[in-house]
């Protein structure tokens, strides 16, 4: 499960950083993580419950750094139980040669996801400890949003049975996207359905629909959060699509960080 996240506490110009953890539920922010220095300036970082762990307090923080001059990406892993880190994971090359990331992590199976600020995906295997980079589905690229962060008309999401999935913003729908992966040819991306969204949609939302905008999202509860400019904050369910307000005061142009206890 994703836990507490993105708390690094860092000086740009020196290649370490300084996390603190913190637990929202029990409010304890004990424990303090300094990084190895890296080749590279830290991007972004997530922390996940440690696996197969009976600690709940037990976890694993994933920091990303990334050198702009050579375009390339690299994970240190640190566990809580060792109070070690691992530097593992080799480092890849952004497509863009300029990997910035300013939307929040997903935990799906047994990855965590990041999208960069144009529309690729990168992704972390906690298992085998590697980074890819993925395309973003070609059709739900939005004109609207090109000139924009891509996170906030597009989200990573599960798609069941451990597949990558990505909501996106389409022309008054939102999309839902799977990544199949087969044994025998490359993965690729498959459109599973598209919901109109003047169906769903309270009656006070459906004057903004073009200013929608995807803030967040909760993993354990398939929950994700939409923003408008001036309507409020809304968070639906995946499968039933109902909307319900959660905030009066919109959130445009910010991200939530859903949490909840385990």
């Amino acid at each position: 499960m994703l836990t507490t996240a993105h708390l690094p506490s860092l000086d740009t110009s020196l290649s370490s950083a300084e996390f603190t953890v913190f637990n929202p539920m029990t409010r304890d922010s004990g424990h303090t993580v300094i990084s190895e220095r890296q080749s590279g300036k830290l991007i972004a970082a997530a922390v996940v419950a440690a696996a197969g762990g009976t600690d709940r307090r037990s976890f694993r923080l994933i920091a990303l750094f990334a050198s702009y001059q050579e375009g390339g990406v690299t994970a240190s892993v640190y566990s809580s139980d060792s109070g070690a880190w691992v530097n593992s994971a080799m480092g890849v090359v952004s497509p863009s040669h300029f990997a910035v990331i300013y939307h929040p992590s997903t935990l799906v199976g047994n990855a965590i996801y990041w999208m960069l600020r144009d529309g690729e995906i990168l992704r972390f295997d906690l298992g085998r400890h590697n980074l890819a980079f993925i395309e973003q589905p070609p059709h739900a690229v939005v004109e609207r949003h090109r000139r924009f962060i891509p996170g906030f008309c597009h989200w990573i999401i599960p798609a069941g049975d451990g597949h990558l999935g990505l909501a996106a913003l389409s022309e008054g729908s939102i999309q839902f996207w799977k990544r199949e992966t087969g044994l025998s040819s490359a993965a690729t991306w498959e459109l599973c359905k598209a919901v109109q969204l003047d169906r769903v949609l309270p009656l006070e939302l459906k004057e903004h629909v073009s200013s929608l905008e995807l803030i967040g999202f909760a993993e354990e509860n398939n929950v994700i959060f939409i923003s408008t400019h001036d309507g409020g904050v809304f968070m639906t369910n995946l499968e039933s699509m109902q909307f319900k307000k959660v905030h009066t005061t919109s959130t445009t142009r910010y991200y939530i960080h859903p949490y909840s206890g385990f």
